[in-house]
């Protein structure tokens, strides 16, 4: 018996804890860039009413965004934070687990995510709807 509550109290010890932002989405749109007008326009049908969920840990460095359909993890490096937004919006560079390069923009006075990337020969930006955001220890 006490070998079992001394295993036990060996592996709760050996947890790693560590906290993270969550935010859940509810819908996203597609957008190329137009160089003719200088503006991103809206992709026909490109609207999805699908929920994925992020999650960033505290340091962020690291983002897991999953679908539906899969999973990704994106290394990210902090590039700027836009401290006349309330509350702040925070711009990263970031590199997918496939190799891609994003600019992702988290702006939590607008309720959402932008994802900006280079796709063949053209710029996408994909703008995901925030449902809701919670911070867990």
């Amino acid at each position: 018996m006490k070998n079992l509550l001394l295993t036990i109290a060996m592996l709760l010890c050996s947890i790693t804890v560590f906290s993270q932002w969550t935010i859940s989405t509810d819908g996203r749109v597609d957008y190329e860039f137009n160089s003719e007008v200088e503006d991103f326009v809206r992709v026909e049908d490109s609207y999805q009413n699908v929920v994925t969920f992020f999650e960033i840990n505290d340091d962020q460095t690291y983002m897991k965004h999953t679908t539906p359909t899969a999973v990704s993890i994106y290394m990210l490096n902090i590039a700027k934070v836009s401290k006349e937004d309330e509350p702040a919006a925070i711009h990263y560079n970031a590199i997918s687990d496939n190799g891609y390069e994003y600019y992702i923009l988290l702006n939590l006075g607008h309720d959402e995510i932008k994802f900006l990337y280079d796709w063949e020969d053209d710029v996408i930006m994909t703008v995901f709807f925030i449902k809701n955001r919670w911070h867990q220890k």
